[in-house]
């Protein structure tokens, strides 16, 4: 997944300090895309 890479090079670019207060927003995005990456149910089933 391209932004998934991109969320990951962006990560190793950041100071540890600066990472430190931005871990938790990323892990939150990283979740968010997780849980919305997969098409919803009602999308696929098309009656």
């Amino acid at each position: 997944m391209k932004i998934q890479r991109a969320l990951d090079e962006h990560d190793s670019s950041i100071p540890p300090s600066i990472r430190r207060h931005y871990q938790p927003v990323s892990r939150f995005f990283k979740a968010a895309l997780n849980r919305f990456s997969p098409p919803p149910r009602w999308h696929e089933q098309s009656d």
